[in-house]
């Protein structure tokens, strides 16, 4: 019930948004989440090994789960330990400057405050990333406000925001050369070609492991989480934007960030049927991609609903608040708080 309170609040908030043009109801929006997302009590798959974690970093244990851990969060851990602080702050902590990071690219790059500030609430950024993967939304926040810096070509703040991210998540680290790669133009050739080459990757990719030797991951009975509703409709949207991307004046870098996306989702869907086990692997990747859509999906919703019309925009709050529903009433688990910051 608790995740149906807070739809309507944010939503109330977002009304009176719209009735006052008011940069201070998007903060407190924001307020919000990170106070429902840094109190809650065993939510998430990974909340059991997060405790288990603050506890061997506390007593000085080097478990594997420790020593594999990237040394961003073992720092944090440490240092809250050190303060006397609970793993409830860690989490608290975390979830203030992953939204923090969220809000400021929002209100700096956003077409539509609001509208984005309800993507990333509605769609599944916030609670099946946000209450999961935390380490990994960490670093996908810190990416999703470095790519001003690819934008301006500001090349040593980037690398800088990439190396923090790859501290709390080594998959960051993948995304250095972005830099160069989201810089370059690409043609519709060059576009075909590229599509052609992900279509052949991913159906030689179960024989590329045969070859080299690990041909039993081709067919574990695995199958990563992901919502394929959820994916399907960015697929849409990400197809519409590639169609639209001059009509809706995007820069050089948003294009291809999308067009990017567009090559890792059809991957997903690939391997979907073709080869399950590795879309683990895809999934991750494209989250640092998927959340630039609350930056990207409201430029292409000003478009159509200038062109077309305005009840496109109201059709897509509904549409993304079905899927809210979905999520808070098949997936989520009940809600429950705890505000024990520090150990007395």
């Amino acid at each position: 019930m608790e995740y149906l309170y807070l739809y309507f609040l944010v939503i109330t908030i977002g009304i009176l948004y719209l009735n006052r043009s008011d940069i201070r109801k998007i903060k407190l929006i924001f307020l919000i989440l990170i106070l429902f997302s840094g109190f809650r009590y065993y939510i998430g798959t990974d909340y059991p090994m997060y405790m288990k974690i603050f506890s061997l970093i506390k007593n000085n244990i080097a478990h594997y789960e420790v020593l594999r851990l990237e040394k961003g969060y073992y720092f944090l851990v440490k240092f809250i330990a050190s303060i006397k602080g609970t793993q409830q702050l860690t989490f608290l902590v975390i979830a203030f400057f992953t939204n923090y990071l969220i809000y400021k690219n929002i209100k700096k790059e956003s077409s539509d405050i609001l509208m984005s500030t309800l993507i990333y609430f509605l769609v599944g950024a916030y609670y099946s990333a946000g209450f999961n993967l935390i380490r990994q939304v960490m670093a996908i926040s810190i990416f999703f406000y470095s790519i001003n810096f690819i934008k301006q070509r500001k090349i040593i703040k980037y690398f800088l925001f990439i190396i923090l991210g790859s501290l709390f998540h080594k998959s960051c680290f993948v995304l250095l050369p972005l830099y160069w790669i989201l810089n370059l133009k690409y043609n519709r050739f060059i576009k075909v070609i590229l599509i052609f080459i992900t279509v052949s990757f991913n159906f030689l990719l179960p024989k590329a492991y045969e070859i080299i030797g690990y041909g039993q991951y081709t067919i574990l009975e695995y199958k990563a989480t992901t919502n394929f509703i959820t994916l399907s409709l960015f697929f849409i949207l990400a197809l519409l934007i590639e169609i639209f991307s001059n009509r809706i004046f995007l820069d050089s870098v948003s294009k291809n960030i999308n067009f990017f996306t567009i090559l890792l989702v059809l991957s997903i869907f690939l391997n979907e049927k073709n080869f399950p086990t590795m879309n683990q692997v895809f999934i991750r990747m494209s989250l640092y991609f998927t959340f630039y859509y609350i930056i990207l999906i409201p430029q292409l919703l000003r478009y159509l609903t200038k062109k077309y019309s305005k009840i496109i925009k109201f059709l897509f709050f509904i549409c993304i608040s079905v899927l809210y529903f979905k999520t808070f009433l098949l997936q989520l688990p009940i809600y429950k708080y705890n505000f024990i910051l520090f150990e007395f």
